[in-house]
């Protein structure tokens, strides 16, 4: 008897609990593993304005494939807080690959005149390049490299 209660436990029991696995090994959608890269981002940047960046790259790779991108140093005449260190890559595990530069420069209307002349800057002077490695599952950043412009 207990033994039938058992498996009509288990036959109800059981399509709730693959449920709950397949949800907890939910991997993260792209726009959420760019949301982390931008937060990660945003301190070392001088405008702290997203708008001034773009995407270059972001794709699903195995560490295999990107280890060597960041083993060079994380950063080096870079703004901003000291990155953490990375830790370390797995060959065989599946990651969100970021690469985001910025815009080249910008044309906006001057604000202080009033007028509709157009002025270019550039919003990010000192960052050429960052990429980040994000756990696909936890959205934990496992490496990132910043690529800045030599001191003159």
């Amino acid at each position: 008897m207990k033994r039938t209660y058992f498996l009509i436990l288990l036959t109800f029991l059981s399509p709730i609990l693959m449920a709950a696995c397949i949800q907890g090994g939910r991997s993260l959608r792209q726009q959420e593993a760019l949301e982390i890269a931008w937060a990660a981002l945003k301190p070392n940047t001088l405008s702290q304005n997203r708008d001034y960046w773009e995407i270059h790259e972001a794709r699903i790779v195995y560490g295999k494939d990107v280890v060597a991108d960041f083993s060079a140093i994380q950063r080096m005449n870079c703004p901003g807080p000291m990155l953490p260190e990375n830790k370390p890559i797995k060959i065989s595990t599946e990651y969100w690959y970021i690469k985001v530069v910025p815009h080249p420069e910008v044309v906006r209307n001057e604000e202080e005149t009033g007028s509709n002349k157009k002025i270019t800057i550039v919003p990010e002077p000192n960052i050429q390049e960052a990429y980040f490695l994000i756990d696909v599952y936890n959205g934990g950043i496992v490496a990132r490299r910043l690529v800045c412009k030599p001191s003159q």
